[in-house]
């Protein structure tokens, strides 16, 4: 497995197996697991686009039930992290996250 998730990031980062190879497990799990979310998130928004068309044609097409149809009734809702959130893993690794603030403009 391990050789395969290297072979896997220097194949999608483009990055060199020395480089590679100077990451911790731990950094190389979390890496792993954040190129995987990226990629599940590109293909919910092709698959997005898709269901957009086909909601449109379903919605104009005559039919007895008037149920408005959305893209999100044939692809669900957008895909979420799984594990902790990132302020969560921020704290136990001792590192300190900035709050968004909403700047006003005069």
């Amino acid at each position: 497995m391990q050789s395969e998730a290297i072979v896997y990031l220097a194949r999608k980062l483009g990055w060199t197996l020395d480089r590679i190879g100077l990451l911790t497990p731990e950094q190389l799990n979390d890496l792993l697991a954040e190129v995987h979310y990226q990629e599940i998130v590109e293909d919910w928004k092709a698959d997005l686009r898709a269901a957009s068309i086909m909601a449109t044609i379903l919605n104009c097409t005559p039919r007895k039930d008037r149920k408005v149809y959305k893209a999100t009734d044939f692809v669900g809702s957008f895909p979420k992290r799984e594990g902790m959130k990132m302020e969560e893993l921020a704290r136990r690794k001792g590192l300190k996250v900035p709050k968004y603030r909403a700047v006003k403009e005069d």
